[in-house]
């Protein structure tokens, strides 16, 4: 091999490294979009609906006591799934007109940054795993 030949493949594989870096990037970013779109940072409005939460699991399983926060952890993370896929949802079925409001034209859908199928992915994920979850709380 000539060194010609030696810096030719340096450089080929230099450059698919940083390809491979824009690539992982591009991905990385994808995930965070679609993660926003959930709107994970509105999580902390759920919080209004503990109290009730707490007082159903007291009510509905006494013998359980102070051990029932699990159950109403476990029930805050199905409220904040379910949230999220209110969230997705929203988002898809009002992308036409926030098109046209001066600030919702940055949300990921009506921007193009998330395409409304892989939205739809996303909504129909969030609703079945909450659905799911839900399923599988103490059952008298």
């Amino acid at each position: 091999m000539r060194i010609s030949e030696i810096k030719s493949c340096a450089a080929a594989e230099i450059a698919g490294e940083k390809m491979n870096r824009q690539n992982r990037r591009v991905i990385a970013l994808q995930k965070l979009v679609l993660i926003k779109i959930a709107r994970p940072d509105h999580w902390f409005k759920n919080v209004f609906v503990l109290p009730g939460v707490f007082l159903g699991a007291l009510i509905s399983y006494p013998e359980l006591g102070i051990s029932s926060l699990l159950i109403v952890s476990y029930g805050f993370f199905i409220i904040c799934l379910t949230a999220s896929s209110n969230y997705v949802i929203n988002e898809i079925l009002d992308a036409a007109s926030d098109k046209h409001h001066p600030q919702k034209k940055h949300r990921p859908i009506p921007s193009g940054r998330v395409k409304k199928s892989s939205a739809y992915i996303v909504w129909l994920s969030l609703l079945l795993w909450s659905l799911f979850l839900a399923s599988t709380v103490l059952q008298k």
